[in-house]
């Protein structure tokens, strides 16, 4: 993952794919996927010093850069995300 603290460009397509293959097995669980990354790279941004932290949006302009060309879900995952990541992240995701 590479950008400003505010930015993040690249999730890796090794991340893309994964959360392609979780999507279609079970959605939930790639809610709670994009929760735990959101939350990890926070973490990591308190450990740096950075000021502002990521944000579910930044996480969500940065997915589809990483996925498949094949997926036609994104605008689902945005819709699914907005309402359900609050929930697993506790707070919200947003700030």
């Amino acid at each position: 993952m590479s950008g400003s603290p505010s930015q993040i460009y690249d999730l890796g397509s090794a991340f893309g794919r994964i959360f392609v293959w979780v999507w279609r097995k079970d959605k939930d669980e790639a809610m709670l996927l994009l929760s735990d990354l959101l939350g990890s790279v926070q973490d990591a941004q308190e450990v740096a010093g950075q000021d502002r932290l990521a944000r579910l949006d930044d996480i969500l302009r940065a997915l589809p850069v990483c996925l498949p060309a094949d997926f036609g879900d994104y605008i689902d995952v945005v819709r699914m995300a907005r309402k359900e990541v609050q929930a697993y992240f506790g707070e919200d995701p947003n700030p």
